[in-house]
């Protein structure tokens, strides 16, 4: 049974990143590849056409983790025999055989790379974090820009605490079909609100991987470590990897 690969950009990159690094198949194992955009100004929720993905959404940072979620509503919506989601960056290249062996390859719920750390921890309280006002003091220009629908500076600058825990990197991880389930009714329960704060785990929804490790962990799932992407090119090379994480076109 198979699943789908979702390879998740946006307006800025899609003529950059996306025409670079796009997979020459549009199909590995029976998995059907689709390039993940967003716009808040589309008239249905989804509209699937040929390669290509678009949600009504947010094309920010800030509301990665409803734009990762929403594909997996249209996913499990459309494809009911889909046993989960390959969750890509675009800015991966891929190792092809490698690609194909995991696919193959028998899976557990919730899979990714998580730099050896025990992923089999539940959430903490929160912890202070800089990461989301680091990354906006440094990209004003997406406040002035209307695909990404954010909340004033000042709101933004008070992102300041988020949950303690380890997961999947959100480069390229995977998710069944269940743990897709799972993040969709959690974000449904919250009205797809990122900026829902929690007193004591404080925002749980503004860091997509963050937000996945959170959930699933309520509901017994951690991630298996799996060697889904490397920086180092010799390795990749190799076969040992699946993809090779550029972090091109910041």
């Amino acid at each position: 049974m198979s699943g789908v690969i979702l390879i998740y950009s946006c307006e800025k990159h899609r003529h950059t990143r996306v025409p670079k690094y796009k997979l020459p198949k549009s199909n590995y194992s029976g998995w059907p590849v689709f390039y993940v955009f967003a716009t808040p100004f589309l008239e249905k929720e989804y509209v699937f056409s040929e390669d290509t993905l678009t949600l009504r959404c947010e094309d920010s940072y800030l509301h990665l983790a409803k734009k990762v979620f929403l594909a997996y509503k249209a996913v499990l919506e459309t494809f009911p025999k889909a046993v989960g989601v390959l969750r890509c960056g675009d800015d991966l290249l891929f190792h092809e055989g490698a690609l194909n062996r995991f696919l193959d390859f028998p899976k557990s719920d919730y899979m990714g790379f998580f730099w050896g750390a025990n992923s089999h921890v539940p959430m903490k309280p929160k912890v202070t974090s800089t990461f989301i006002t680091d990354y906006y003091k440094t990209h004003l220009e997406d406040f002035q820009n209307p695909l990404h629908g954010l909340p004033s500076y000042e709101e933004v600058m008070k992102i300041t605490e988020i949950p303690k825990i380890q997961g999947a990197s959100g480069v390229l991880s995977y998710c069944s079909r269940k743990s897709c389930t799972l993040l969709v009714e959690n974000m449904k329960s919250i009205g797809w609100n990122v900026l829902t704060y929690d007193p004591t785990y404080g925002y749980i929804y503004v860091i997509e991987d963050i937000t996945t490790a959170c959930i699933l962990s309520k509901h017994g799932i951690y991630a298996i470590e799996y060697p889904m992407w490397t920086e180092n090119r010799t390795e990749f090379l190799m076969g040992k990897f699946i993809a090779l994480h550029t972090n091109e076109y910041k």
